[in-house]
């Protein structure tokens, strides 16, 4: 082998052992490289099914029954309720459903009839239905519809009463001079109590409302003619009796019972005629009361004539009435 052969062989096995020795020799760890992995740095959101989602809200639904039943009378305000419960971002419609009318919107009166209007107080969940001096066309189905996908709604029923006034005992009483004589008048068919009950003897009113507790003025007409009287006005418990001294007839009336009472304990021919009683919120009611001798009580053609001129004088009140 030549000279450089031999110097070849040399370097190799000396390289070799070189990198043996180190591997076997050397005590110190070798450091390792950290290695990261890319996800692990990825940032990841994840978001639950939609289904469970919208399982958790709050279903909206209503708190007023279908099929409620809203019983008003005539010339009072009705008032028809619907409450929704989570409406969130609902809108509330109310339409009357024998015309399919579009009454409100929100609060917005979208009928020319501004009787109509809807109430809804900040955070409240009620959105009612007010009906203004309630006629009896007002009557039937209204729908408080929301709007969704698709819209639910219930329905009510508006029942309107024509409230009257009722006066016991037949439509014509005959009486003696002398005798007491007592009418008591009822409304009836109401829902809520009268304000006021006013008596008429023939066209002239016999009693009033007060002013205050003592003394109080009254206006009342008789034909063409005008007056004012002061009379007195006293009170049993809420009952305000009213005395009309120069005819001698008192009048009791009890609001919370819906009843007055009209009282002459002495009755005289200038008593006779014809008596209304007359409710604010009510159709008022008539008799006619005779006064005569107990002779001609019983005179067939006395009779027949009272009766014609009975029906001229009802006919005539509530030809004024009207007027009124």
């Amino acid at each position: 082998m030549s000279l450089e052969g031999q110097r070849c062989v040399c370097v190799v096995v000396l390289l070799i052992h070189t990198v043996t020795g180190a591997g076997e020799g050397s005590s110190s760890p070798v450091p390792e490289v950290s290695t990261i992995k890319a996800e692990e740095n990825e940032l990841t959101v994840t978001f639950p099914p939609l289904d469970e989602f919208y399982g958790n809200s709050p279903e909206k639904h209503f708190g007023t029954e279908n099929n409620t039943i809203v019983t008003s009378q005539t010339g009072s305000t009705a008032l028809l309720p619907c409450v929704i419960r989570n409406i969130g971002d609902g809108i509330v419609s109310w339409i009357r459903r024998k015309d399919y009318h579009l009454l409100t919107v929100g609060l917005t009166t979208y009928s020319s009839d501004q009787r109509f209007q809807a109430i809804h107080l900040q955070h409240s969940e009620d959105w009612t239905l007010k009906v203004k001096f309630v006629q009896k066309r007002d009557a039937g189905i209204y729908e408080c519809q929301v709007s969704s996908h698709p819209p639910t709604s219930i329905f009510l029923r508006l029942d309107v009463i024509e409230a009257r006034a009722q006066i016991s005992g037949p439509t014509e009483k005959y009486l003696k001079p002398g005798s007491t004589l007592r009418l008591q008048c009822s409304v009836v068919q109401t829902t809520e109590a009268p304000a006021f009950v006013f008596w008429y003897h023939n066209s002239r009113m016999i009693n009033y409302d007060f002013i205050d507790h003592h003394r109080d003025a009254l206006f009342f007409t008789e034909g063409l003619r005008a007056f004012l009287l002061l009379r007195t006005s006293k009170y049993h418990n809420s009952r305000m009796i009213n005395y009309d001294l120069e005819r001698g007839i008192n009048v009791t009336t009890d609001p919370a019972q819906r009843l007055s009472d009209l009282l002459i304990p002495a009755a005289s021919v200038s008593h006779a005629g014809n008596y209304t009683c007359v409710p604010n919120n009510a159709v008022p009611a008539s008799i006619y009361v005779h006064i005569f001798n107990d002779s001609r009580r019983h005179d067939p053609l006395f009779l027949m004539k009272l009766s014609k001129r009975a029906a001229e004088r009802i006919a005539s009140i509530f030809i004024f009435m009207r007027s009124q």
